[in-house]
């Protein structure tokens, strides 16, 4: 049973990798713990039989991951707000020296900068739909499985993602004349 799901996840460990990568805003650490604890959290809920044969393992890996980010979130969220009266954070310098690491320089490398920086500058909700749909070529359903949203709001959601990610690229172009 072990291998069975090895076999299937070694498909979508790639994709699942570049969208925490994006999920987490570059935080090359933070993508692989959301990766390992997608695929921990995965193989669980397998060996339960939560995982329906046939279906996408992709979406299916792709919902436990954005499940596992968004609950991260809150809590980081909740953690910074009581922090913030306290004290700046002590590890903002080493959080920013992430691309040295020869993984952090590969994974950056997936898109152009221009596009790569556009991404980042959209909100989670759109930037997730941009990667399930337009990235990792999910269809919509599949998409809405994985953010647990109607079909209609990942395409209200990625059409205005589309808009926005073009409009922040043209900026860029006119800023770089």
């Amino acid at each position: 049973m072990r291998s069975e799901y090895m076999r299937m996840l070694s498909d979508c460990e790639g994709k699942l990798q570049r969208t925490a990568y994006y999920l987490t805003r570059s935080q090359t650490d933070a993508a692989k713990d959301l990766v390992q604890n997608t695929v921990v959290r995965g193989y669980e809920a397998y060996l339960r039989g939560q995982f329906t044969p046939g279906t996408n393992m992709l979406a299916w890996l792709q919902r436990i991951l954005n499940n596992l980010f968004l609950t991260d979130e809150n809590h980081r969220k909740k953690w910074e707000t009581a922090r913030s009266a306290e004290a700046p954070d002590p590890l903002l310098a080493v959080k920013a020296g992430i691309a040295t690491e020869p993984e952090a320089a590969l994974l950056s490398n997936i898109f152009s900068e221009p596009v790569e920086k556009a991404l980042m500058e959209l909100s989670y909700e759109m930037r997730v739909c941009i990667l399930l749909v337009d990235v990792d070529e999910l269809d919509y359903a599949q998409a809405a499985y994985v953010l647990g949203i109607p079909v209609g709001t990942v395409r209200s959601r990625l059409a205005r993602a589309r808009i926005r990610l073009h409009a922040l690229l043209c900026k860029q172009e006119i800023e770089q004349e």
